[in-house]
């Protein structure tokens, strides 16, 4: 038994496990066939009566043992035994999976997407019933549809249950949550465009991507996948070459940062994507047989089958090394011969690639979730140990110490708590008996002294303006709480904390800073004079400050009086040495001044061709023409409306007038109204 499962200190470590998932172990597939897995690679090839042609899934439990496998219509136990048919026909389904419904694990939903009517329907199967032979507590229950193509799942991040995830026709990813006594409505996704039949659907180990392949269509893409919420959403479409069609078979290597595609039609290929950059890729084997579907195995293996000229064959090839890059994955072609008269399909069993449950966020290992050391190891301090013994696991525990200095050199105690008073690695051990056995755990406590660490005072700072601390470079490691962990740094206003590491011993300080407050100078937004009647304006920083700086004018008084138009900016700095600024503008605002014609020519001599009011600092003008029987003929508004009339008779035509300006810097309306002749 593992220490990882029963010893718990203070904080959590750094370390981690490879978990082999025992649910892969037997492969049943195609017309017959059944291959074994164990950890070195394949240890049975034998015939079975089934035939998953379409599709089909298995399910081995924790210790390898086949329990169930189906094509979607007939469902089989460990025994090679029929359990029930879900349809009279012998069709299969175009798409199953199985997972568990309960955390005991002895009863199974399968999931199918049945023929002919591509409806999402699940059946409930329990292993332990009819006398361990199994039997169908619930068939072929509709849960959406139809129109559905592929089929996945992945666990949720922290909820007993499982996303059912399909794809439809029409472009959408549905996500289900299949639950112990239900099955959700789905949270669809319209994330792509419509979607053929035949090609397949994926999640990684993490079950944060989601990778999609569209035989018919040509093209392989990816999204990412909300554990928590089941939502899909950020579509990449994968770069692929000219010569590269039909991808079908989609896997991810053992340790997620490599995409498998098949290429499938013609001289296919098997095409490596870089998950962290999935513009990068890379063929590593080109094949004249198609390469149908490829997936892992707990041999740490990947696995190929093929067919040729569209009739499933007996060769599986393999892929020594998946996690590798290029060619060092090591692709092997015919290394399995199906046995007998078992021959492959275009898929192999549909296995859930994420089965663990964790936190909607980083996933931690099950030894990092486990296994907690403390970070302050610091002489005499307070170490906390605890065994935390399950019910029903060890009978009875006793801790060793090392240590001289101490009369207690063991306890029977679940939880101990100990000083280790001297700089030095304490070589701590739990012996933890059952029955005749006992499991030895080594705990090794490095004990080092409380590192020095004083920020200051807290200060006060003028508003905006940061702080430089420069910490010695005394200590292993140094932890500020934004993150940061460097030595020299600028810190803004507000509560900045430190901790300060000398091995697993730490220290920590705060500091805060606070501001005055801002200064404010309040100019105004914006004045106006007219510089041709040389008009002036007093702007006024206000009082109090020891310095002032304008700009543009250069001026050091608290006020100036100005006599162009533009941008002015102050600069006041107070006593405390803290700056503040204000900014105005000043623009131009001037008598309007206007004219109206009596008459044009619209001859295109470029004299009086238009009828328009003209003048200075006008802002709006509304012109309107109308002729001898009072019909209006032009009407416009603007900063300079014109009638050409070339299209108007000559003769007398009436206007009215309305023009807007300033008058004494209020807005004021002329009206105006009369007769203008246009003569040719």
């Amino acid at each position: 038994m593992r220490l990882a499962q029963f010893l718990i200190f203070t904080i959590i470590t750094l370390s981690g496990f490879a978990q082999v998932d025992a649910r892969r172990t037997h492969w049943v597939f195609g017309k017959r066939a059944h291959l074994e897995f164990n950890q070195t690679g394949v240890i049975g090839n034998t015939n079975l009566e089934f035939n998953g042609y379409t599709s089909s899934a298995s399910y081995s439990d924790e210790n390898g043992n086949l329990l169930l496998y189906t094509n979607g219509n007939k469902i089989y136990n460990g025994q090679e035994e029929i359990i029930d048919s879900l349809y009279t026909s012998d069709l299969g389904a175009n798409d199953v999976v199985i997972i568990p419904k309960n955390k005991s694990e002895n009863t199974y939903y399968i999931f199918t997407i049945d023929l002919p009517s591509s409806n999402l329907v699940y059946t409930v199967v329990d292993v332990t019933a009819n006398g361990g032979k199994g039997a169908v507590t619930a068939k072929a229950q509709f849960v959406d549809g139809p129109n559905f193509i592929r089929l996945t799942a992945v666990k949720h991040c922290f909820s007993d249950a499982y996303w059912i995830i399909t794809t439809t026709m029409n472009g959408s990813i549905n996500a289900y949550l299949a639950r112990e006594n239900s099955v959700s409505s789905a949270v669809s996704s319209k994330v792509t465009d419509n979607i053929g039949y035949l090609g397949d659907l994926i999640s990684n180990h993490e079950g944060t991507k989601l990778v999609l392949s569209r035989y018919a269509d040509n093209g392989v893409e990816v999204f990412d996948f909300d554990r928590k919420c089941g939502e899909v959403s950020n579509r990449v479409i994968l770069p692929q070459d000219s010569e590269w069609d039909y991808p079908h078979g989609l896997e991810f290597s053992p340790n997620d940062q490599i995409l498998y595609v098949c290429f499938s039609y013609g001289k296919s290929q098997m095409v490596q994507y870089d998950a962290n950059n999935w513009s990068k890729n890379t063929v590593v084997f080109t094949n004249n047989e198609n390469l149908n579907d490829v997936a892992n195995a707990i041999d740490g293996r990947m696995y190929v089958n093929t067919h040729v000229s569209g009739i499933p064959s007996k060769k599986i090839d393999v892929i020594h090394n998946p996690n590798a890059w290029g060619t060092a994955c090591n692709y092997q072609a015919k290394y399995i011969n199906l046995t007998g008269n078992a021959s492959g399909s275009f898929s192999f069993p549909n296995f859930v690639s994420s089965h663990t449950a964790a936190a909607c966020g980083p996933e931690f290992t099950f030894i990092q979730d486990s296994i907690k050391v403390s970070k302050n190891r610091c002489i005499n301090a307070v170490i906390r140990l605890d065994a935390n013994i399950p019910d029903n696991s060890y009978d009875s525990i006793r801790w060793y110490f090392d240590d001289t200095t101490s009369a207690v050199g063991s306890s029977t105690d679940i939880v101990y708590m100990r000083y280790f008073p001297e700089q030095r690695i304490y070589n701590v051990v739990l012996y933890a008996h059952y029955c005749q056995f006992t499991d030895t755990f080594y705990i090794p406590l490095d004990m080092r002294p409380v590192p020095p660490v004083d920020l200051g005072n807290d200060t006060t700072l003028c508003f905006g303006d940061s702080l430089t601390l420069s910490i010695p470079n005394l200590y292993d490691s140094v932890q500020w709480n934004d993150g940061s962990t460097a030595l020299t740094r600028k810190i803004p206003h507000g509560k900045h904390h430190i901790t300060v590491y000398n091995g697993l011993c730490s220290n920590s300080d705060t500091l805060e800073i606070f501001y005055y407050p801002e200064i404010w100078t309040e100019l105004g937004q914006e004045y106006f004079i007219c510089e041709i009647e040389n008009e002036t304006q007093l702007l006024d920083a206000g009082k109090g400050f020891n310095n002032y700086l304008w700009h543009p004018t250069g001026d050091t008084s608290q006020w100036i009086v100005v006599q162009k138009v533009g941008d002015y900016m102050v600069i006041v700095e107070d006593f405390r040495g803290c700056e503040g600024s204000g900014q105005t503008e000043v623009k131009q605002r001037c008598d309007v001044i206007f004219h109206i014609p009596n008459a044009f020519s619209p001859n295109d001599d470029g004299l009086n061709d238009m009828f328009r009011v003209s003048g200075d600092f006008i802002e709006e003008v509304q012109l309107e023409i109308y002729n001898r029987w009072g019909e209006l003929v032009y009407r416009e508004s603007g900063a300079d409306p014109a009638w050409k009339g070339a299209d108007a008779i000559p003769g007398v035509y009436m206007y009215r007038v309305t023009v807007k300006g300033y008058q004494g810097k209020q807005l004021i309306s002329y009206y105006r109204s009369g007769i203008v002749h246009l003569v040719h």
